[in-house]
């Protein structure tokens, strides 16, 4: 019998960080930040985790060793594009919402590029440039998989040209209907959902064209999930766990998302799940640069003892 997984949909850039302080930090990114919460969190369950994504041939390889400390993680699937690795301009030093600047060199994921994700237990889709994978290739993708579909909708919410800006997402409800859960910062939740002045109406209105939960996360704020019921719109704040100064907040959206689906696919009910999105968020924003994520070895070790609720995370799951 073939090992559980899940497939982790996106491009792998090439980031310059700039901090809150000025210094330049230069790293891979992109899908990596979800990948190595995913594999510390699975680590002992024997669900894996397949990256689906475009690099330059350059930096294939430095990716591959960036995970190997998180056996459950397997970057051989990434794809070598030879147009180069995106380039991505992540600037804090302004205060406020970060400035982002990009090159976008590969080219969006094709069905073939996909052969095998349609046997994942779920499917995470980090829309890192926006144009990683073309929504009819994760429609036939849908159509061939029972998966949950999961989507962080951070770069598809907004502009292609730089400096990005946020944008009403054209096709909504195309998009809307591959997925299962959507997640975004509430700017993001709320342009994805066509209402950028009001949030809470933009997830209904999400919630109604197809996904069954809306996440919108707020940094130091903890995040929200907002559902469908007989009542309408029901929305519960997730506090953030544990609460701490952000070192780095680049990757900790991608944390969230990560504990989420981790806790999905391990059977935990959506709520539980979201609240342990928001610790491996909250762990992620105490580490500053991609480097120092090595540090989450332990990460579901440390989610048990925190919350037996979570204890699934210490099983092996079939």
């Amino acid at each position: 019998m073939s090992r559980p997984f899940i497939a982790v949909i996106g491009t792998v850039n090439l980031d310059t960080i700039v901090t809150a302080d000025g210094r330049r930090v230069e790293s891979l990114g992109g899908i990596l930040y979800n990948a190595i919460p995913l594999g510390a969190l699975l680590e002992s369950t024997g669900i894996s985790v397949k990256l689906f994504g475009r690099l330059g041939p350059e930096h294939r390889e430095q990716a591959i060793r960036m995970v190997e400390p998180f056996s459950a993680v397997d970057a051989t699937t990434l794809v070598a594009d030879p147009g180069g690795t995106n380039l991505s301009l992540l600037d804090y030093s302004r205060g406020g919402e970060r400035r982002e600047e990009v090159e976008m060199r590969v080219k969006s994921l094709s069905p073939e590029d996909l052969l095998g994700a349609e046997g994942a237990r779920a499917v995470l889709v980090n829309m890192i440039s926006g144009q990683d994978v073309t929504r009819e290739t994760l429609g036939e993708l849908r159509r061939a998989s029972s998966a949950d579909f999961l989507l962080d909708v951070q770069a598809l919410a907004r502009t292609f040209a730089t400096p990005r800006r946020v944008r009403v997402v054209p096709h909504r409800t195309e998009w809307c209907r591959v997925f299962d859960v959507v997640r975004g910062n509430e700017e993001e939740i709320a342009h994805f959902g066509g209402v950028p002045n009001d949030t809470a109406k933009a997830a209904e209105q999400i919630l109604r064209e197809g996904p069954c939960e809306v996440l919108a996360t707020r940094g130091e704020r903890g995040s929200w999930r907002a559902s469908l019921g007989p009542g309408g719109l029901t929305r519960v704040e997730v506090p953030p766990d544990p609460w701490q100064p952000a070192a780095d907040p680049t990757g900790c959206g991608d944390a969230f998302l990560a504990g989420v689906c981790a806790g999905r696919v391990v059977g935990l009910d959506p709520g539980t799940a979201c609240r342990l999105g928001s610790y491996a968020a909250s762990r992620v924003a105490g580490l500053s640069g991609i480097e120092s994520l090595g540090e989450l070895r332990s990460l579901a070790a440390e989610a048990v003892d925190r919350d037996p609720a979570w204890s699934a995370l210490a099983a092996s799951v079939r």
